[in-house]
Parts: C-alpha cells; structure tokens; sequence
C-alpha cells in the first residue's frame, strides 16, 4: 500500500515538473518530500475554493478533496472540483438543411473534473504554512439550458500555484494563494479561454484535524 501511494505521487510531481519545464526538478526538493512519505499518514478532508478566469469572466471553481496528509508536510488525494459561477451564453442557430427555421437558446457554461492532487508544505511552523499544490485534472465542459446538456466533450488539465495561511487553530486557517491553469484539452465547441490565472483568499477547514481535535484518540 505504501508503495502504490507513493508511486501515485511521484507520478503527479514528474508530470507536473515536466510540464512546467523542470522548474521544480530539484534533487534536494525530492528527498525532502520522500522524508515525509515515510511517516504515517493521517486523513485529510477539506472544502477547495478558488477564483478564476473563465471565458473572460471571473469565476468562483468550488470542491471538495479526500486525501492523506503525510507530516503536516506532504497531501496526497482525490477532488471534485467544479463552476458555480453562472456563465450565460446567447446561442444561435443557422437554420438547418432540413428547413428548420433560426433559434436562439439562453445557456450557461457548465465546467466540471474530478482531480488527482498533491500538496507539498515547505516551510511550516505553529502558525504559519507555505506551499506548492498540483492539480491534474480530467472532466467535462457543456452548454447547459436547464437540466438538458449539449456540446459535452471531454476536458483534461494541470494546474499549480503558491499558497501561504496563518493557522487560528490547527483545523482553520487564514489562506491565500495564486497561480495559473492550463487546459491540455479544452472544448473546442465552446469558444473562450479556459487556461488561466487562479487566486485564492479566504479561510481553510481541515475536516480531519477538526474532528481529531474534537475527538481526541484514547491513550
């Protein structure tokens, strides 16, 4: 198990290094990751709110992430992210060769991945925490007119920034954080860019250590 998981997150740091033309290939970076994989994870579940860019608009992207924390040092896991900022689109339609007349449809975006992500903190101390977060994501983005979708295709992308919070306690903590997207494969039905600048500011909950310090372990 420990092997999966630790091939699980050297794959995200290669891809992601590679992607970013090897800035964060650094040797010493690596072994002092790798220091921290070797101590016992505990469970990590947060909420995952970031503002963006989206076809020119700025967006609120909003999910959840199930993981494991390695040392307060190391996050590895699993996300749902998705838009829940409305993105209204005027659609219209040429009539068709079958005699069909013009129409128009009032849509919205609809942007939706489930994520793979690592975490790493490098520095960390009581109250202060600074760190580099991955993203590869894989999803689906559509024109959405109520509950019907059309245009649906598949989307696939990475993401990272750099991130600084102060800890009021050990579960909830002051955030804030910028970087950038980059779509690998977008919606080519959809015009716009969905590549783009991320930025975060606000407060952080860490399920796991809130209920841990609720519920402290028996000795």
């Amino acid at each position: 198990m420990k092997f999966l998981l630790r091939s699980f997150f050297w794959v995200l740091v290669i891809i992601v290094s590679i992607s970013w033309k090897g800035v964060l290939a650094q040797p010493r970076l690596f072994r002092d990751m790798n220091k921290h994989l070797e101590q016992k994870p505990k469970l990590s579940f947060s909420f995952d709110s970031r503002n963006t860019f989206i076809v020119g608009q700025n967006a609120n992207i909003f999910g959840l992430r199930a993981g494991l924390d390695f040392n307060g040092r190391v996050r590895i896991g699993i996300g749902l992210q998705g838009l829940t900022t409305p993105i209204p689109r005027l659609l219209i339609f040429p009539p068709d060769s079958v005699g069909l007349p013009p129409d128009t449809a009032f849509t919205q975006i609809g942007f939706t991945y489930f994520t793979l992500y690592t975490e790493y903190a490098f520095y960390k101390s009581k109250r202060w925490e600074f760190g580099i977060p991955f993203y590869l994501g894989i999803g689906n983005a559509s024109y959405r007119e109520g509950s019907y979708e059309f245009n649906k295709s598949a989307i696939s992308l990475i993401e990272s920034s750099l991130y600084g919070q102060f800890y009021i306690f050990s579960w909830l903590a002051l955030h804030s954080g910028a970087g950038y997207r980059l779509m690998l494969k977008s919606n080519p039905a959809i015009s716009g860019r969905f590549s783009g600048p991320v930025y975060t500011l606000g407060v952080k909950v860490y399920f796991g250590k809130m209920y841990r310090s609720v519920f402290p372990k028996k000795k």
